[in-house]
């Protein structure tokens, strides 16, 4: 036979834990930075390719994170040639 969830508990009161063992709580780090301020990759590139205009390398290419609701509207026979034809090779 097996115990049963509660017989494993127990219940100690407050006033049994003796005061130098009680720990309080330890309020959580805030974030050093934030995310909105932080520049990401795609950014930084993009920035880069305007300020280098014809002289930014041509085997470099951005492209935008493309997810599921992007070919939602697709019919479903259609999507993996169209996946393909994006995908990069």
């Amino acid at each position: 036979m097996y115990p049963s969830s509660p017989r494993l508990v127990r219940v100690i009161r407050r006033t049994k834990i003796p005061n130098k063992t009680r720990v309080g709580i330890i309020p959580p780090l805030l974030p050093t930075t934030r995310a909105e301020n932080r520049v990401t990759l795609m950014d930084a590139l993009k920035q880069r390719k305007e300020e280098l205009g014809a002289h930014y390398p041509s085997n470099i290419r951005l492209e935008p994170m493309l997810d599921k609701r992007v070919f939602k509207p697709v019919a479903k026979e259609h999507r993996t040639a169209l996946k393909d034809m994006l995908r990069e090779r």
